[in-house]
């Protein structure tokens, strides 16, 4: 078939679009392995299966298992031309739309670290939660947990957490004979309350 249209060919000048683009489509190593990843992809597709290039990969090593091929490593290299070969892209997903029906979760905590440049000497964590007494925690003293418990209604910090926190964090300090220097950022609940 080219030798019949050699015309078309040479016809290419070599500085064309056309020239540019022209690649030679290499053949896979595996046709074995391909055809069975294609047909795995293309049945997950039809039944709404969202996968991703990982699990093109694994799915492609265990069928290589399973056909006794052992030179077969699935790189990054096979999955890209993999994809290119059967026409697969890769999509993001932005945003989930709500279930309907179902509530969505609107725990929320936040937990704050304290420990010096080494990490010999670690404070208890500061934990904040929406509420004053969790159910789970309701039969328990907040003092006898192993961290330092506050709450407010959004699980932020805030400037009455943070400065209750500088406080005790001073006297353990002082009562240790240490003298630190604390490094935080510009947040506005980091400010001292006025």
């Amino acid at each position: 078939e080219i030798l019949k249209a050699k015309d078309r060919w040479l016809a290419f000048e070599d500085d064309s679009p056309q020239k540019k683009n022209l690649k030679r489509e290499r053949k896979s190593y595996f046709p074995q392995i391909e055809e069975a990843v294609s047909l795995w992809a293309e049945q997950a597709i039809q039944d709404g299966i969202t996968f991703n290039g990982h699990v093109l990969q694994t799915k492609a090593k265990k069928l290589a298992e399973l056909m006794k091929i052992k030179n077969f490593l699935a790189s990054d290299g096979w999955l890209t031309k993999f994809q290119q070969r059967n026409d697969l892209r890769v999509y993001k997903r932005k945003a989930h739309a709500p279930i309907s029906g179902a509530k969505r979760l609107k725990d929320r905590v936040s937990i704050m670290i304290t420990c010096n440049v080494t990490g010999d000497h670690k404070l208890p964590l500061l934990f904040i939660y929406q509420s004053q007494t969790p159910r789970c925690l309701k039969e328990i003293s907040k003092p006898s947990l192993p961290v330092w418990y506050y709450w407010n209604a959004k699980a932020w910090m805030v400037r009455s957490i943070f400065g209750h926190y500088l406080n005790h964090l001073d006297s353990i300090m002082r009562h240790a004979n240490h003298q630190i220097l604390l490094l935080a950022d510009n947040a506005t609940s980091h400010k001292p309350e006025e």
